[in-house]
């Protein structure tokens, strides 16, 4: 006879089952917006290119056709944002691949420079067991030592996963990337379930003002306070 799971435990499954729900739902619009042919966007060749419809009663009505998108107008959408950061939060936790030395990290990277040859759903599915917490660090950095040294007297289960940035080929790439992502431009870089929280003066402050435990716990992470 199984035991019924913790509450704990049922929530962070629930929590990382609808994280995956959303990337995928994110991921079909990004494909929409991405492969879907100039013509679609360009009022010239829409099928109501005549500026006007008639009406059953003959009325005639004005027709707008979606505009064309702006160059560069893709770098603003948010769940765009969103869905690339998953996508290298996956890389950097999943595997030992790197942004290619030809990309540029300052606009948007497609799926494949982040799971390669990967079959899509493959990727998605494994999303399922990412970290909530991951913390992109450098080994040199005085306030990175201070963020992890706190948010390891927290006893937080899973872990935060670590990336030490300045020991991976990709340093710059990686940098920039996450400058572009998540508007932090300086490490640490703490992010929770997808979000970015700031660097270490952030969750020490968030920390001191009781906010940070019940956060992580919202967020499914379990955090042992009891003194030792």
């Amino acid at each position: 006879m199984d035991l019924p799971q913790p509450a704990s435990v049922r929530l962070r499954t629930t929590y990382r089952r609808r994280r995956v729900l959303w990337v995928v739902a994110l991921t079909t619009i990004l494909a929409i917006v991405f492969l879907a042919p100039t013509s679609f966007w360009d009022s010239s060749s829409h099928v109501h290119d005549s500026k006007e419809w008639a009406s059953s009663s003959g009325e005639t009505t004005p027709f707008a056709a979606p505009p064309k998108l702006k160059e560069g107008a893709l770098n603003d959408v948010p769940m765009l944002k969103e869905i690339e950061l998953n996508n290298l939060l996956h890389m950097v936790v999943s595997s030992d691949r790197t942004i290619p030395a030809d990309a540029n990290p300052n606009k948007p990277l497609g799926l494949n420079m982040y799971a390669g040859e990967m079959d899509t759903a493959a990727w998605l599915a494994e999303m399922e067991n990412d970290p909530p917490l991951i913390v992109f660090s450098k080994t040199t950095c005085p306030y990175s030592k201070k963020a992890k040294e706190l948010l390891g007297s927290l006893d937080i289960s899973p872990p935060p996963k670590i990336i030490e940035v300045d020991l991976r080929s990709d340093t710059g790439a990686m940098k920039s990337l996450l400058t572009r992502l998540t508007k932090h431009a300086t490490f640490p870089n703490v992010i929770l379930s997808g979000k970015s929280l700031g660097g270490y003066d952030t969750i020490q402050e968030m920390h001191d003002e009781g906010r940070l435990v019940p956060l992580f716990e919202e967020k499914g992470l379990m955090v042992d306070t009891t003194p030792s």
